[in-house]
């Protein structure tokens, strides 16, 4: 790795961590500069290559705003990169300022070095006063996982430390330019090895006030470090924080500051002190709380009673409410399973498998894939193959019957009934008797209410496996599905909810955009959104092997299948249903061939071998019709015949592809073979002409 010394080792660094088709420039936008967004593999390279070279003003872009009005870049001064690729964090950048000049939080840089583990790789702002800090995840995460990082600690607040990458989508880090006079855009410090970070610092799951963080971050200073610990103890205690994840959090804050170096003791009884004081005070508050919700809710219900509400479900309101208000009295009413390691060792736990080497019982599963990947037409496969006591695709065993519901709030129930009634009939059941319960209306994660009415839904009809698609319609709104505490309550509730009723989720689910290859097997690290890929205790993954082609009903798919249980497997499969038939005269069908791995590659190699063989004749039968073509404009010069090896040397073919185009011409009956009588002493020598001269012009004599 070359020293940083300069902005393009800086570069050479930082490009393959950042976005190959996303830029920014910054120019002149009326009075003022600001950053303009290319977007385009070329465009970009067209930036870098300016940058690289000094003449980035020289360059014009056209670009479009957000609301696709026309815009265009001119007299770029400074280029930036958007620091996330295929929604990976690798590499990540601190903006230090100083726009006061009053020091402003450039002072930090040794205490941000120590809050992270690592000496960042720094270089001075344009004006030399601030300072850009550089560091190196050694393990990547995804994107939206680091900004909640970043969020929980408090960067790219209203006037705190910024941390790029801001967002999943455009946020710029902004390269150096040459060193300037003010002493702008200089290497000051650290390099490639020390900029590396093993782990971010775990963040707090609670939103906390930029005071406690700045404890938290170890900013504070003399003398003021005693008191911070403690405020941030009690804030703490206040928001709900557990006291083991609290002390941890303060104790740290407490040794980056030197704090707990000096006094140790000091440390312990301050932060008891804080802690306790903020649950007390918490207390109280919930007390009066509680009463305030009471009173509030004695008018609700006056409310509800006397509306239009049917009645279950204003009964429903008002034990949800009341619930809520208990809650925050007494606490969650919960007795924790106690098993001891002996208890442990002589249980017996079984694994019951619901599809052999795919689905294990009371785990949440994943049916995960592309856009129109055939996921629902799978899981409705899988649904027969269930209800049925069949085969899964036609392959994977079901050892025994089990209720199996489907609740599919994307495809519309004409599509849902034209699709089971296919796979039934491929599988050779009847539909109508397989048991099978459907529904068109989805659950709502995070929805309590909802929660008891799934609930109900999945006792009602004793439904022993749920398949729920597609999650992203189970979601509020205003979720934030890059938000991995939120998605993760969530989903813990919907897998509650299942788990009291005694059924396996299994939740059809998107991969992410972008992968790296479309037409490759599946991996876990490319299920989509934050919290699913955890979540998941066991996966079917399917994607495509090939482009679909549009008109042909043929599906190639990878059939990807692993699980905590230990299984897993691979295979190819050939999915056939037809394409729709308006006149009814060939209904769509269900063809299912399941391939092994091995075959498939196996298969794939096979095809490319002759792919190369097939180009390989061609371009040699090619050169053969051509060499014959040359031959061909000889002969005719020639009609008593000729020796091959005037005719090739007189052709421009060598003698080998020479006899091989002559004999050609023999079996086709163009040519003849002929004896030759040459030189003074008359000798014989073999020779060839054309069959019949006089018409050679209707064999297609090249001239």
């Amino acid at each position: 790795m070359p020293t940083p010394t300069d902005r393009f080792a800086l570069f050479d660094w930082l490009w393959p961590a950042c976005e190959p088709d996303q830029a920014s420039v910054l120019y002149l936008k009326g009075a003022e500069p600001g950053p303009g967004w290319i977007a385009g593999e070329a465009d970009v390279q067209r930036a870098l290559a300016a940058w690289r070279s000094g003449t980035l003003t020289c360059e014009a872009f056209d670009s479009v705003t957000q609301d696709n009005r026309p815009y265009r870049i001119l007299a770029g001064t400074r280029l930036g990169l958007v620091p996330h690729r295929d929604g990976q964090v690798s590499r990540f950048c601190i903006d230090l300022d100083d726009h006061a000049g009053d020091g402003g939080n450039v002072r930090l840089a040794p205490a941000v070095n120590r809050f992270l583990g690592s000496k960042g790789l720094f270089f001075t702002s344009k004006s030399g006063k601030g300072l850009h800090c550089f560091y190196d995840l050694a393990q990547p995460m995804p994107v939206e996982a680091f900004i909640a990082w970043a969020k929980a600690y408090g960067f790219n607040r209203q006037g705190d430390i910024e941390c790029f990458p801001k967002s999943e989508k455009k946020s710029q880090v902004w390269l150096p330019n040459d060193p300037n006079d003010a002493g702008g855009d200089m290497h000051v410090g650290g390099d490639f090895d020390s900029c590396v970070l093993r782990e971010l610092p775990a963040a707090p799951s609670k939103t906390l006030s930029k005071d406690t963080l700045d404890f938290l971050r170890g900013f504070v200073t003399q003398p003021d470090r005693n008191t911070a610990m403690n405020k941030a103890a009690f804030e703490c205690a206040r928001r709900g924080i557990a006291e083991a994840e609290a002390r941890t959090l303060c104790m740290r804050g407490a040794e980056l500051c030197g704090l707990y170096a000096e006094e140790p003791g000091q440390c312990e009884t301050t932060f008891a002190s804080g802690f306790n004081a903020g649950v007390q005070a918490g207390e109280a508050k919930d007390e009066q709380a509680v009463r305030d919700q009471l009173v509030k809710f004695s008018y609700d219900l006056a409310k509800l009673a006397r509306g239009q509400m049917p009645l279950p479900r204003v009964l429903s309101e008002v034990e949800a409410k009341l619930g809520e208000i208990t809650l925050r009295i007494d606490g969650p009413r919960q007795e924790f399973n106690r098993i001891t390691a002996s208890e442990l060792a002589s249980a017996k736990y079984d694994l019951t498998y619901l599809v052999e080497g795919v689905l294990v019982k009371d785990q949440p599963a994943g049916l995960v894939g592309p856009k129109k990947s055939l996921k629902t037409s799978i899981g409705l496969d899988l649904a027969v193959s269930m209800a049925t006591g069949g085969k899964f695709l036609g392959y994977f065993r079901v050892p025994e019957k089990r209720r199996m519901a489907v609740m599919s709030g994307e495809s519309g129930l004409a599509t849902i009934q034209e699709t089971a009634l296919r796979i039934c009939l491929a599988a050779g059941v009847d539909l109508a008797a397989t048991g099978l319960i459907f529904s068109d209306t989805l659950p709502h994660f995070g929805d309590a209410i909802n929660m008891k009415a799934f609930r109900q839904f999945l006792k009602r009809d004793g439904i022993e496996v749920v398949l729920v698609d597609p999650a992203y319609l189970c979601l509020p709104g205003d979720v934030n599905a890059a938000n991995l505490f939120d998605m993760g309550r969530m989903l813990r509730q919907v897998s509650e909810a299942c788990q009291d009723a005694g059924a396996t989720l299994v939740l059809a689910h998107h991969l992410k955009k972008g992968v790296a290859d479309p037409y490759a097997p599946g991996q876990l690290e490319d299920i989509g959104w934050a919290g699913f890929q955890e979540f998941f205790r066991q996966w079917i993954m399917i994607t495509r092997r090939e482009p679909y082609e549009s008109g042909s009903g043929m599906h190639r798919l990878w059939l990807s299948t692993g699980g905590s249980a230990g299984h897993s497997s691979l295979h190819g499969i050939d999915i056939y249903e037809g394409v729709h038939d308006a006149a009814g005269q060939e209904p769509r069908v269900w063809q299912v061939e399941m391939m092994k791995a091995t075959e498939v590659f196996a298969e794939a190699e096979g095809r490319r071998e002759q792919a190369k063989d097939t180009k390989e004749a061609t371009r040699a039968d090619a050169r053969l019709r051509h060499d014959i073509g040359k031959l061909l404009d000889v002969l005719a010069r020639y009609p008593d015949g000729e020796t091959i090896t005037t005719l090739t040397k007189q052709a421009g073919v060598n003698r080998e592809r020479g006899r091989t185009a002559i004999d050609t011409l023999v079996e086709e009956g163009q040519v003849v073979a002929c004896e030759l009588t040459k030189g003074n002493n008359r000798r014989v020598l073999p020779g060839f002409r054309l069959a019949r001269f006089e018409s050679y012009g209707e064999l297609g004599m090249a001239g």
